[in-house]
């Protein structure tokens, strides 16, 4: 009887062992679950490969937050920054600017080529409108990048945005908008150009004035002349003189012309583009009188500062060479309209 029931237990547990053992083996291992930190880890030794990065992607916004943060040029580790941006470069929206923008200029050329190649998707119509809307948020802090990116993408929609930043206090943003609009080329940016001629910021002066180059005509004038008036520095001031006058000159009479090139009191550089147009455009013997008195003019009355130029359109226009005695010149002149006449 006891030896029974002493079989009838060791049976038992062996039962029970072998059925534990079976379940233990069909039992499936739990999969390890990699966090972010484990891939920027394994990122370390080479910079990520591509499947790495589409880990990093498929998690979501936490993981572009890091990469933002990764991607910053005070982060050591080169290759933990290499694959920040590379997890940037896949992320589909505007949420990977902020890392992006850190790599435009950086010292490494593929961390800078890997930044400037994925902002180019940026471009479409639908992106921009998106970049304008970050760009009207107050908070925004890499102001000057994506107002650059915004340039790039040249869609007249985000001139009025542009214009906008024309009033904050940072002349790097002012400078990039007025450049962004110089890139997108449309006549609507011609108000905003405008209110730059007149910013005390030289650098942003001269980018408004190329602005208004683009479509000077006779409305612009005024707006030329009252610059160059009040314009302090010689480079513009010389520069908007001459945009105007290659309006007037274009237009004016022969005396019109003539009166600028006896008129001591404007910069010489304007009284000689005078006398060119006169020469390029009269070319009958009575405007050579006129040139010759005006030679003899200029070296009795204004201070000889045309008398050389004079000569060297005569000697073109005559084929003569009397040299700089402006009497044997109007003898010439007397002898030659004679014979005419006598013909």
């Amino acid at each position: 009887m006891f030896h029974r029931r002493w079989y009838s237990a060791l049976g038992m547990a062996l039962l029970l062992l072998v059925s534990a053992t079976a379940c233990k083996k069909d039992e499936t291992p739990q999969e390890k679950v990699e966090t972010l930190e484990d891939l920027l880890k394994q990122a370390e030794k080479s910079g990520g490969d591509d499947a790495l990065v589409d880990k990093a992607v498929k998690m979501g916004d936490s993981a572009i937050s890091t990469m933002n943060s990764e991607a910053s040029p005070e982060n050591e580790n080169r290759n933990r920054r290499l694959f920040a941006f590379k997890v940037l470069a896949k992320v589909k929206d505007e949420a990977a600017l902020n890392g992006l923008f850190k790599g435009v200029d950086d010292k490494d050329t593929e961390i800078q080529k890997i930044a400037r190649e994925a902002l180019k998707k940026f471009r479409t119509p639908a992106s921009v409108t998106a970049l304008i809307a970050k760009l009207k948020d107050p908070k925004t802090d890499y102001r000057v990048p994506l107002i650059r990116l915004i340039g790039n993408a040249r869609n007249i929609i985000a001139i009025p945005v542009l214009g906008e930043q024309l009033t904050y206090a940072d002349p790097k943003v002012r400078l990039a908008a007025i450049e962004a609009m110089l890139k997108i080329g449309n006549v609507a940016a011609l108000e905003h150009y405008k209110i730059a001629l007149k910013d005390r910021v030289r650098s942003i002066r001269e980018a408004a004035l190329r602005g208004v180059t683009q479509y000077a005509n006779a409305s612009m004038i005024a707006l030329l002349k009252a610059f160059a008036d009040r314009e302090t520095d010689a480079v513009l001031k010389a520069r908007a003189v001459a945009l105007y006058m290659r309006y007037e000159i274009g237009t004016a009479t022969f005396e019109q012309l003539l009166k600028k090139v006896y008129d001591h009191s404007l910069d010489v550089s304007v009284r000689k583009a005078a006398l060119l147009a006169i020469d390029a455009r009269f070319k009958d013997m009575k405007t050579t009188g006129r040139l010759i008195r005006a030679m003899k003019d200029d070296k009795k009355e204004l201070g000889g500062k045309l008398a050389d130029d004079i000569l060297k359109l005569l000697k073109v226009r005559t084929k003569q060479d009397l040299g700089t005695d402006a009497d044997k010149w109007i003898e010439w002149y007397q002898e030659a309209q004679k014979k005419k006449d006598d013909e």
